[in-house]
């Protein structure tokens, strides 16, 4: 896959670039594949897929987020493969699936998070992808209300789990919640508290897409630049300029 990639895709357009793709079910196979990739400037980040057997904290995917690390590339989640399983049965409807993808990214989070790989991976980042916004807000108050009365269960998280959150997680607009009244996202974004850590994404071609010259409506006008462009160069050392050109 990543051979097809080079050759058809980077080979022929130099603006390009791409996640690695992984075996996530095989970890060691997985981190020989990041380390064999991440010389090639062009893959900018590992792509993960949401639908693990186990969730992605436990100590067996370890190694690719090792592998990760050591090479400076950000972890891409994105919501594919088994997690349409709720773990109550299988949806019937795809409305079902469709906008579960947020309860999904907040279940690999919290995995993440009380497994330890952001003790153990200080400099790892993770970038939820199709995933949505909205759910990150409350997801870090419930978290930070529970974590003094539960720290013996996690005695390895020193700090607040909002902390962690805010240290290592990127999140794409696509598919960004879109209320009726727009100030409602404002409120929602201010309440995360990570607009420096959101990046556009158009979902292209999928029917839901987002068109990159509506997306900027959505947000506010302080933060269209960073979240357009900006917050994504950074993250992924490009320079600003080719988000101008």
């Amino acid at each position: 896959m990543n051979d097809w990639i080079v050759e058809e895709w980077l080979d022929q357009e130099p603006r390009l670039r791409s996640s690695i793709a992984i075996p996530i079910e095989s970890p060691d196979l997985a981190a020989e594949e990041i380390g064999k990739r991440a010389a090639d400037p062009r893959f900018v980040q590992v792509l993960l897929s949401t639908g693990g057997e186990s969730g992605f904290g436990v100590r067996r995917y370890w190694p690719i987020y090792a592998a990760a690390a050591a090479a400076g590339l950000p972890i891409a989640a994105h919501t594919g493969g088994l997690e349409q399983h709720r773990g109550a049965g299988w949806p019937s409807f795809y409305l079902e699936e469709h906008v579960w993808n947020g309860n999904t990214m907040a279940s690999l989070l919290v995995s993440m998070l009380c497994e330890g790989v952001f003790d153990e991976f200080p400099t790892l980042q993770v970038v939820c992808v199709e995933g949505g916004i909205a759910w990150a807000g409350p997801l870090m108050w419930a978290l930070d209300e529970a974590w003094p009365q539960l720290r013996e269960d996690v005695p390895h998280l020193t700090k607040p789990p909002s902390e962690y959150i805010r240290e290592h997680v990127w999140f794409t607009t696509q598919p960004v919640e879109e209320p009726d009244d727009p100030k409602h996202l404002e409120t929602a974004l201010r309440h995360i508290g990570m607009n420096d850590r959101i990046m556009f994404a158009s979902d292209y071609p999928h029917w839901d897409f987002d068109s990159p010259q509506q997306a900027p409506k959505l947000f506010p006008a302080a933060l269209r630049r960073d979240i357009m462009g900006a917050n994504a160069c950074r993250l992924y050392g490009l320079p600003e300029r080719e988000v101008a050109a």
